[in-house]
C-alpha cells in the first residue's frame, strides 16, 4: 500500500490509455479485455521529491507499483481538479465475478482499517479499469460511504490529490508476511468485521435461526460467445433438487442476494464464485 499525503501526488490523466467504463456489457461485447486494463506512460503520475514508491508498507512485486514507477515524473503541473480527503485507488481485474469482487472488497477493507478511516468520513474511490458496468458496482459506494469514480472521468485533466491511497490486489500475502490471521478464534476477526459492514450497510440482521435450502443455478456469461456449450451449466436443477429453492444470482439486486442468504441454512450450487456466499452465512448453517 502507498499512500501520499499533503498533495505530494497527481495524475496527468492525458497520458494514461483504457476505456471509458460504465458501459452495458452488450454496447462493448467485441471489445478487448486488454482495452479495460490501465497503461500508464511516462509522466502521468507526479511524486512530490523525496518521497519514496518504495513504502515501508509495500511489496516490489506490486502491479500498481510498476505502474507508478513507469508513470513516474517529478515534474509537477498546474491543477486542473482537486479532490479533498482521503482518495483509494483500485484497479480491479475481473468485476463481474464474486469471487474476485469479493477478495476486492476485502482488499480495500483491509487498508481503510490500517488507515484508520473514521468510517462516517465520505472517501473517493477511482476505478484505474474501464470495465462495463456490472451489478456488483453498488456496494463499493454503499458499504464504503464513497463517490466511485473511473480515472477516464477526470480526462483530459491534471487531478492533484489532498491524500492518495494505492491499494494492492492481494493483501492476503501480508497477512502471510505479518502471521496475522483472517480468522481468530479467541476474538473478532478481520474477516468478521468485514462481513458485518456489508450487513450494517444494508440494513440486514441475520435470524436466530436459517431456513432456507438453495441451490445456486449457473447461467451462461453474456460477455462470452453464447454459441459455445458450457459444461457447467446443468439444465432441469429444479428436478434434481425438488425440496429446495434454485436461485439464479443475477437475476436479483445485491441486496437481494444478502437478504436471501442470511435466512440459508443450506447452500449448495455448481457455481464456484456464487459459493463465495458462503461468508455470509451464521451459526448453525
Amino acid at each position: 500500500m502507498c499512500v501520499f499525503t499533503d498533495y505530494s501526488m497527481s495524475i496527468d490523466t492525458n497520458k494514461l490509455h483504457v476505456s471509458a467504463g460504465g458501459e452495458s456489457i452488450q454496447e462493448v461485447r467485441n471489445r478487448q479485455e486488454s482495452d479495460e486494463l490501465l497503461v500508464v506512460n511516462k509522466g502521468a503520475v507526479y511524486i512530490k521529491k523525496g518521497v519514496s514508491l518504495f513504502q515501508k508498507s509495500s511489496r516490489t512485486d506490486e502491479l500498481y507499483l510498476q505502474k507508478l514507477q513507469k508513470g513516474h515524473t517529478t515534474i509537477k503541473k498546474k491543477c486542473d481538479v482537486q479532490l479533498y480527503g482521503l482518495t483509494i485507488f483500485y484497479e480491479r481485474i475481473e468485476y463481474a465475478n464474486l469471487y474476485h469482487t469479493v477478495n476486492d472488497w476485502f482488499n480495500v477493507y483491509w487498508a481503510l482499517e490500517k488507515l484508520q478511516r473514521d468510517p462516517n468520513e465520505e472517501i473517493n474511490i477511482i476505478w484505474l479499469d474501464g470495465h462495463a458496468r456490472g451489478h456488483l458496482d453498488e456496494p463499493w459506494s454503499i458499504v464504503f460511504n464513497a463517490k466511485v469514480h473511473y480515472i477516464s472521468s477526470f480526462k483530459p485533466n491534471t487531478v492533484c490529490f489532498e491524500k492518495a491511497v494505492w491499494v494492492p490486489y492481494n493483501v492476503m500475502q501480508y497477512y502471510e508476511t505479518d502471521n496475522n490471521s483472517l480468522f481468530t478464534k479467541n476474538k473478532t476477526s478481520i474477516m468478521d468485521r468485514f462481513v458485518t459492514s456489508f450487513l450494517v450497510a444494508y440494513n440486514i440482521t441475520r435470524p436466530a435461526t436459517p431456513t432456507l435450502d438453495i441451490v445456486i443455478d449457473h447461467r451462461p456469461d453474456p460477455r462470452i460467445n453464447l454459441s459455445k456449450k458450457d459444461s457447467r451449466i446443468i439444465e432441469n436443477l429444479a428436478e434434481l433438487y425438488p425440496e429446495s429453492k434454485v436461485v439464479q444470482l443475477d437475476s436479483l439486486s445485491f441486496k437481494e442476494q444478502l437478504e436471501l442468504i442470511v435466512k440459508t441454512k443450506k447452500l449448495s450450487g455448481v457455481h464456484g464464485a456464487g459459493l463465495t456466499h458462503l461468508i455470509w452465512l451464521g451459526g448453525g448453517s
